[in-house]
């Protein structure tokens, strides 16, 4: 379970450069909206093949069950409209911290159905020395920019308030799935969140473009830039399957380190059109320090399992 949460981190991380380049050829909400089509499309597809679960137990999910959707769209259009601004290790770090800590919440109250997993100091503890690590990789970012204007830097800063209000709802939905899906099936519940989210983005991109549908055929457009949704199958699933034996901030754990691996990845190679981030030693610092935290968060938990 652990193994399969980390692909399923790596696949949201894979996700986020995707959708952000087509989002640049179009627009953010129009983006989101390709890529949860696209999702709702694949997941059909394998719930037709695969799904084992039980669509006319639909009617005894209740209302806060079908709105997992919702949250992940936010966590979508956050990746693709920070992933220019901050590149993809900070941006995909700043989601990380809203969705350690948002994770921390729901298994120490059971939010959503999950278990009550009381809160300690060794927890305490890792979710500082992530949110240290993040700081630090901020600052290794930020040396390129000394002297950027204060505009840009408040846009940056906006963006990071973006991303963390994105990890929030990102562990918002893995609980919310996870919990309609006991009811109704696991491939059930991928379906219905990205379909969810499919209708929301409707009239959003509607009203955010001014009632105008932008153009596909923009400049440098790729096939590839079309399947984010297909990762997006991949990361909402796994987080059903997982989310109820690890539990929420162990999931979450989990989907940061994949998350972080392949941010890092992007940044350094360049790839999937990503900006290239020089590594620098506070970036490395930085790096350690969340995994350090991580293994803090989780420390405790994987003892008692």
């Amino acid at each position: 379970m652990l193994f399969l949460a980390i692909i399923g981190g790596s696949c949201f991380a894979i996700q986020g450069p995707i959708n952000t380049a087509l989002g640049k050829r179009i627009s953010v909400f129009q983006a989101s909206f390709i890529s949860f089509l696209g999702g709702s499309i694949i997941s059909l597809i394998i719930l037709i093949f695969f799904g084992d679960g039980d669509f006319s137990k639909y009617s005894n999910l209740k209302s806060w069950q079908l709105i997992g959707g919702l949250y992940g769209l936010i966590n979508v259009c956050a990746t693709i409209a920070a992933f220019p601004v901050l590149g993809a290790a900070l941006a995909l770090t700043t989601i990380m911290l809203g969705q350690l800590i948002a994770g921390i919440f729901i298994d120490s109250f059971g939010f959503f159905d999950s278990p009550v997993l009381q809160v300690s100091p060794l927890r305490i503890v890792g979710i500082a020395t992530v949110a240290l690590g993040i700081i630090l990789i901020y600052l290794g970012s930020n040396k390129k920019n000394e002297n950027s204007s204060s505009s840009n830097n408040l846009k940056r800063f906006l963006m990071l308030l973006f991303c963390f209000a994105g990890g929030v709802f990102g562990a918002m939905q893995s609980p919310t799935n996870a919990s309609m899906a006991k009811v109704i099936g696991n491939w059930e519940g991928t379906f219905i969140s990205f379909l969810v989210g499919v209708f929301a983005l409707i009239p959003i991109s509607l009203f955010a473009n001014k009632g105008r549908i932008m153009p596909m055929k923009g400049v440098g457009l790729k096939p590839w830039m079309l399947i984010g949704g297909a990762f997006g199958v991949g990361g909402i699933f796994f987080s059903i399957y997982t989310v109820g034996t690890l539990g929420t901030a162990i999931q979450v754990a989990c989907y940061m380190i994949g998350q972080l691996t392949c941010g890092l990845l992007f940044d350094t190679f360049g790839l999937i059109q990503t900006e290239k981030v020089k590594i620098n030693l506070l970036r490395v610092v930085g790096i350690f320090t969340i995994v350090l935290g991580v293994f803090l968060v989780t420390l405790e938990k994987l003892y008692t399992v």
